[in-house]
């Protein structure tokens, strides 16, 4: 039987494995560090969990297949969302060894930045905003 937390609808898990045998969970959300996400949301999909993960949902492409085909063969559902993260250099976000990096894990935020640096300029007069 689960610990209970303090909070009555989050019981405690001692371990990933453990969380997902309960029966009683339909959803895993995977927020793990990128190097860890393909690994534990296949588990989660072999267990019979649907999964929300963060992006990069994996650390590379042969990581995606795998997950992809784990999800399609058990007849479950991978949703992989994300947001803008600021360049912190000791952040795990941005160390390649750890599945992290500018090509995983910044993405298009730059180049939104600039498309909105720029459509910004010009719908004021060309006057620089700070």
């Amino acid at each position: 039987m689960p610990k209970r937390s303090a909070y009555p609808c989050a019981p405690r898990r001692d371990s990933h494995a453990e969380l997902l045998a309960d029966p009683d969970l339909d959803l895993v959300y995977n927020a793990l560090p990128p190097s860890l996400r393909a690994q534990w949301s296949i588990a989660a999909l072999q267990a019979g969990k649907h999964v929300l993960c963060e992006k990069p949902f994996t650390s590379n492409a042969a990581e995606a297949e795998r997950v992809v085909t784990t999800a399609e063969r058990f007849r479950r559902r991978e949703a992989i969302f994300g947001g803008a993260t600021p360049f912190n250099p000791a952040s795990i976000r941005h160390d390649p060894a750890l599945g992290g990096g500018a090509l995983l894990d910044l993405g298009c935020y730059p180049i939104h930045w600039l498309a909105l640096r720029w459509a910004l300029s010009h719908r004021y007069g060309g006057r620089k905003r700070g």
